[in-house]
């Protein structure tokens, strides 16, 4: 038992801290050592995320959990579900008639481009391909084709439809002042009113046609099962015993079949749509302004993407240039107009661009479609501009090929640079904080280059490989070994944006609204001068103006979507009228413009320009890659990147009509996985094969072994590159090599069991210098004095 305390124990307290000198001290250490252990924990991240073998630590490229279909890996880009007549609404009725009809048209070409670009020319490319099978299977080729065909030409006949829409739709905006039945058949006055977006998706459409004329020419193996395929059909009749079909339909889709070969096959694709008839509800081969209007804009467009060309900041002004060919083409058509300065500006492009990359294995070239749809144009130019066409492609090309070494490094150091700037501006934790207009400048400068460099890189290869094949000259193995490591770099540029999804995703859309915010306090000034303009009651154009200038403020005020910057481009269109704005104030909108639209599609640009479906087509030169790393053994961690780039192909083989998608991946992945193991696995298990016994047998005359000699090859390094994605799977190099080993080790021993010492030790010496971690075969060993 406890005796109670005394009367001295009663009335004693705890000792009181009155934050002494000693403990103010003691925290301030404290805190100084907790910062010191974060600051070092940072660096010394840093330095295994700069060291590591992997792509990223930040978000894998190939381990997502999910991975959608559609390439927008960028999800934090500006979306809403709205329709285009939610978003035009004014007091203006006419107004808001005609920007929604030419709205609705733009967005129609938009949809029709993209359907044609991701389920008809991936169809049409790959047709044919796969495994040679039986003749009586490569028949049925044809016939599950047909399907697709006449998708097609419903595709086509919808185009043709929307060509005329918007052409009638325009002609009635340009019709000149007149009166029938006693009423103005003029909307409103158009005579300063100009609308290049309509026209730059109409040439986008056109384009498209263009594609499809260029891969059915280019597809020989549709115009070789074509024929067998009719004539499969008529054998059809003379074998009614064999084949258990009703007879009395086969007229009728041999009618199809002559028709969709008319429609498709024959390439008249394009020309069929410019030739066809225009003139119904509307006037449009006999309206003087239009055709002003028309040949204005064409050479408006010429004019804005002319200078950019070959250019850093080109971006997709190529395929641009494509789709104003289409447009003369087709005003040529309308008019029968010889503008001989027009044609001599759009024919001299060959200067800057010989040819033009479309899709696959596809290219264009505008001297070649000029002449074959209209031979007239030959009279108006001259003999030297013709002959000098072919000599510019032969003499461009062996310039690039004598520069590319050079400006591969070039390449090489202003993407490493671009890197570099973007993890330590992209990824600093004070990101989200700063709200300042420099800070909001400079990371939009910084994610639009890496973009002009995805373009930039694109065009190189893309360019060399069209002009190899147009000109039919073999590709040189040291040339086609540098437009691999130019593959390798656009591939780094787009994972590099993946990996910093995350980190761009806050303020990525206050890089938006700081450009909306510029276009809103423009209009405001706009707005300001038409109200103080006059004190007395506005003119019709001026009300048209101010409506416009309303509904150009009202899409502004909110996510800055592809339709909302459309229906803005249009209502600028008419609210810029009557000198609303300085040319100052216009260059400074169309700036902001060009990025905003820039960035509302950016996971879409950033597709086009990394994507590399292009080397599907080049598969056989891969051994020439796997040939000289392995005997460079530079940089292996690049694996990683060419195999992406194989891999992206595949999204466009799920596509095909003719076979079933997945015999023909998995055939394109056992012929690259074949290779990546007879010229680069096998050739790395018999060195290191060789290394072990050497260095087992040392004591014996094996020659030299020192690492100083010409032909020593160190392949360490491949050991350590981390398990790479090769489609649905990944391959570790050292796991190869172990299973190898562990298996020649077994079988040899099995075979010749008095060597067991010999293959332990390789076994041994397998662990010390490479790190392979090997099974022990537990297998009964002998020695001199055991027996078995």
């Amino acid at each position: 038992m406890v005796p109670p305390p005394s009367g001295d124990q009663d009335w004693q307290f705890d000792k009181f801290s009155d934050g002494g000198s000693k403990d103010l001290v003691l925290n301030a250490q404290l805190k100084r050592y907790t910062r010191f252990l974060a600051t070092h924990k940072q660096a010394l991240r840093r330095i295994e995320d700069a060291l590591g073998s992997n792509i990223t630590q930040t978000w894998d490229f190939d381990l997502n959990p999910a991975e959608l279909k559609v390439q927008n890996f960028l999800f934090y880009l500006p979306y809403e579900q709205v329709q285009v007549l939610d978003l035009i609404r004014t007091e203006n009725k006419i107004c808001n008639k005609i920007i929604t009809v030419f709205a609705a048209l733009c967005c129609e070409c938009k949809f029709l481009v993209h359907e044609c670009e991701r389920k008809y020319l991936p169809a049409i490319l790959f047709f044919g391909e796969g495994e040679q099978d039986a003749k009586e299977q490569q028949q049925t080729y044809m016939a599950q084709f047909i399907s697709l065909l006449q998708d097609l030409s419903c595709y086509v006949n919808r185009c043709n439809e929307v060509v005329v829409n918007i052409l009638q739709q325009l002609s009635a905006l340009y019709t000149p002042p007149g009166v029938q039945n006693g009423r103005s058949i003029r909307l409103m006055d158009a005579s300063d009113l100009h609308l290049p977006v309509i026209y730059d998706h109409l040439g986008d459409l056109l384009r498209c046609l263009i594609t499809l004329d260029e891969c059915f020419r280019s597809n020989i193996q549709i115009a070789e099962k074509w024929p067998a395929f009719k004539r499969v059909i008529t054998s059809i009749k003379n074998n009614v015993d064999k084949v258990q079909i009703d007879l009395s339909r086969l007229p009728a889709f041999e009618k199809i079949l002559v028709a969709l070969e008319g429609q498709l096959l024959d390439g008249r694709i394009f020309q069929n749509c410019i030739e066809q008839i225009f003139d119904t509800a509307v006037t449009v081969t006999k309206n003087p302004l239009f055709q002003e209007e028309f040949t204005l804009i064409i050479r408006q467009l010429l004019t804005n993407i002319e200078p950019k060309l070959g250019e850093f900041n080109e971006l997709d002004g190529r395929l641009k240039y494509v789709g104003i060919c289409a447009l003369f083409c087709l005003h040529y058509q309308l008019y029968r107009i010889d503008d001989k300065r027009l044609l001599k500006t759009i024919w001299d492009v060959y200067k800057k661009v010989p040819i033009v990359y479309l899709c696959g294995n596809v290219s264009w070239t505008a001297s070649k479609f000029l002449l074959d749809k209209y031979p007239q144009f030959a009279r108006v130019l001259d003999k030297k501009a013709l002959q000098a066409v072919e000599q510019q492609r032969i003499t461009y090309l062996q310039n690039k090929e004598s520069l590319l070494i050079k400006d591969l490094q070039k390449s090489y150091l202003d993407v490493l640079s671009w890197l570099v700037r973007m993890e330590s501006t992209v990824t600093t934790d004070d990101a989200n904080q700063n709200a300042l207009a420099n800070d909001v400048l400079k990371k939009t400068s910084l994610l639009m280059q890496g973009l002009f460099h995805a373009y930039t890189l694109s065009h190189t290869v893309k360019t060399l490989i069209s002009l190899h094949s147009t000109l039919q000259l073999p590709i040189k193995p040291e040339c086609m070994l540098i437009l691999y490591r130019y593959t390798e770099l656009l591939k780094v540029i787009e994972i590099t944006y993946h990996r910093h999804a995350m980190a761009i995703a806050p303020y990525f859309n206050s890089i938006m609204q700081y450009h909306s915010q510029r276009l809103l306090k423009i209009i405001a000034i706009a707005k300001k001068r038409i109200t103080s303009a006059t004190d007395k009651r506005f003119t019709d154009k001026q009300v048209d103006v101010l409506a416009a200038l309303v509904l150009a403020e009202f899409c502004l005020n909110g996510p800055c979507t592809k339709e909302r910057l459309l229906i803005f481009r249009l209502a600028f269109s008419f609210g810029s009228r009557l000198k609303t704005c300085r040319e100052d104030e216009m260059a400074a909108i169309e700036e902001a413009l060009r990025k905003l639209e820039s960035l509302a599609a950016f996971s879409e640009k950033l597709h086009n320009a990394c994507d590399t479906t292009f080397i599907y087509w080049e598969q056989n030169s891969f051994r020439l890659y796997l040939q000289d790393l392995f005997l460079t053994v530079r940089d292996p961690h690049r694996l990683h990147y060419i195999f992406a780039a194989l891999r992206d192909c595949v999204s466009s083989l799920r596509a095909i009509r003719h076979d079933k998608p997945e015999k023909l991946i998995k055939t394109y992945k056992n012929e690259i996985m074949k290779m990546f193991d007879q010229f680069f696995l096998q050739e790395l298990f018999k060195i290191i094969e060789d290394d072990l016994r050497c260095l087992c047998h040392a004591h014996l005359e094996v020659g030299d072994r020192s690492v100083f000699r010409s032909n020593f090859k160190d392949v360490a390094p491949f050991l350590d590159v981390k398990p790479i994605r090769c489609f649905d799977e990944f391959v570790s190099i050292k796991g190869a090599v172990e299973s190898y080993l562990d298996k020649i080790f077994y079988d040899y021993t099995t075979a010749s069991s008095t060597d067991w010492n010999t293959y332990s030790e390789m076994r041994n010496l397998a662990s010390q210098k490479y790190g392979l971690d090997l099974h022990e075969p537990h297998l009964p060993s002998k020695t001199l004095e055991q027996v078995i």
